[in-house]
C-alpha cells in the first residue's frame, strides 16, 4: 500500500522555460561557458553542504560583471537564478488533494540549500510537502545512502513509496532499493499512475 509520494524538485514540481544559461546569454551576453556551473565540482559540493552557496557563486558572479549590459548585484543574480524556475500549479493541486486522503507528500532534491529554502518559502510548500534536500543528508541521488537516510526519516519501507524522478539513472537505482519508482513524464501520466495503483486523490 502505498503511503508516501515522493517528488523530484527540478523536472516535476518546477519546470524552466529554457536554460538559465539561454537567460543569460539573452539579456546580458554572457555566454555558456561563463555560466554553465551544472559539471563544476565546487556544484556538487554546495548541493551536499560542504561550501556555501556565496563561496561557489562568487567567482561565476565576478565573471559575469565583466559584461556591460550585466548590472545585478550580487543578491540580485542569485535572485535571478532562484526565480527563473516557474512552479507546475497542477503538480501542486493534486499533491494537496492526496494530502487530504492521508497520502504524504515528500520532495527530494539535489539543490543548494539557500535556492530549496528560498523556493520553500516563496511558494509555501511547507503546507503540502515535507522537504529533504541533499544538504540535509550529505550526499545527493542517486547514492544509495540519500535513499537509506531518506527512508530513516520518513520510517516507512520502501515498497510504500512511490518515487519520481526526472533522471532515469535515479530511477534504475531506485527499483533495485525495491522502489515503487517512475519516470516522471507530464501531469496526465501522474495521474494515470494513481489510478493504476488506486490511489484517491
Amino acid at each position: 500500500m502505498i503511503k508516501a509520494i515522493v517528488y523530484d524538485m527540478d523536472g516535476m514540481l518546477f519546470y524552466e522555460p529554457h536554460y538559465f544559461t539561454a537567460e543569460l546569454e539573452q539579456l546580458y551576453g554572457i555566454l555558456k561557458e561563463e555560466s554553465l556551473f551544472a559539471k563544476d565540482p565546487k556544484y556538487g559540493a554546495c548541493k551536499r553542504g560542504e561550501i556555501s552557496l556565496d563561496e561557489f557563486f562568487k567567482p561565476y558572479y565576478f565573471k559575469w560583471q565583466k559584461h556591460k549590459r550585466f548590472n545585478l548585484s550580487f543578491e540580485e543574480a542569485k535572485g535571478a537564478w532562484f526565480d527563473f524556475t516557474q512552479i507546475d500549479e497542477e503538480v501542486v493541486a493534486l499533491a494537496k488533494s492526496l494530502k487530504q486522503v492521508g497520502i504524504k507528500n515528500i520532495i527530494a532534491t539535489n539543490n543548494v540549500r539557500e535556492r530549496t529554502d528560498y523556493l520553500r518559502e516563496k511558494n509555501g510548500l511547507d503546507e503540502t510537502f515535507v522537504v529533504f534536500g541533499s544538504p540535509d543528508f550529505g550526499v545527493m541521488k542517486p547514492d544509495e545512502e540519500f535513499f537509506t537516510k531518506l527512508m530513516n526519516k520518513l520510517e516507512l519501507k520502501p515498497e510504500e513509496v512511490l518515487y519520481y524522478d526526472d533522471k532515469e539513472s535515479t530511477i534504475a537505482q531506485l527499483k533495485k532499493f525495491g522502489f515503487d519508482a517512475v519516470v516522471y513524464e507530464s501531469i496526465e501520466k501522474f495521474k494515470k499512475d494513481l489510478e493504476e495503483r488506486k490511489i484517491k486523490y
